[in-house]
């Protein structure tokens, strides 16, 4: 590289870094955490777990019509779509991208019940999270590996602990983020306080060369405090691109 091209490299990651793109969400009605929802769920796999074993034991034929009618309304429906989980059935594009490692510089220590390393926000469960202390310096990292195939450009955010509204309430979420990819500041993420899904849109990413790693890395500038506690929670981060297997 000549030190001309050296100059405007360094230049344009100068420029990126003062002056970030600040985006908003789009907040979408995914995950419906409240009481009424989750003891609705809670029936429902409770009936099709009783008709599963029915049938198992005596057969289908030995369902009443109202069974059967239940297994083809609820069935790959709202069964599919556990409130606390993230993940979609069938293969998606994660079955080719997605990152291989999450990394933070801090976490609380596990207590007698629970953890929370950076592993928890992308392991699509809503019940676990990472969660910090201190948010000043605190940062989330996640690393793809190389592909010229692969790219992002969505991201789901999962704001807060939404292990319940309760928790949710009690504890701080995220308010402003700054997204640095490949170490260059590129975007601020204005988040709502809500427990809801926000989907942030970026320009694609490419996963560079085969060889070469992708890191996303979130770091936390404000938060919302929580009712009871500062400690800052994040569910999950989950994310959307181009490209297959």
């Amino acid at each position: 590289m000549t030190l001309q091209l050296l100059a405007i490299n360094l230049l344009l990651i100068a420029n990126l870094n003062n002056n970030p793109k600040t985006i908003q969400p789009v907040v979408m009605s995914y995950p419906d955490i409240s009481a009424e929802n989750i003891a609705l769920y809670n029936a429902n796999l409770k009936t099709y777990n009783d008709i599963s074993a029915k049938s198992k034991e005596y057969g289908h034929n030995s369902l009443t019509e109202e069974e059967l009618n239940f297994l083809e309304e609820v069935s790959g429906t709202e069964l599919d779509q556990n409130p606390f989980s993230t993940s979609e059935p069938g293969c998606n594009w994660y079955c080719a991208g997605g990152p291989f490692k999450v990394e933070s510089n801090d976490n609380l220590p596990a207590s007698s019940v629970s953890t929370y390393d950076a592993k928890n926000a992308h392991d699509f469960k809503l019940k676990t999270a990472w969660a910090v202390k201190n948010h000043k310096g605190s940062s989330l990292k996640y690393f793809f590996k190389g592909s010229e195939i692969l790219s992002v450009y969505t991201i789901d955010f999962y704001n807060g602990y939404i292990k319940s509204e309760k928790a949710w309430k009690n504890n701080s979420r995220a308010k402003s983020v700054d997204l640095y990819i490949n170490g260059i500041k590129t975007y601020t993420l204005q988040l709502q306080d809500t427990y809801r899904l926000q989907r942030f849109t970026i320009d694609p990413v490419n996963y560079l060369a085969d060889n070469e790693e992708l890191i996303l890395e979130f770091k936390f500038t404000d938060i919302y405090p929580g009712e009871k506690y500062s400690d800052l929670y994040v569910s999950e981060i989950n994310f959307i691109g181009e490209g297959d297997h």
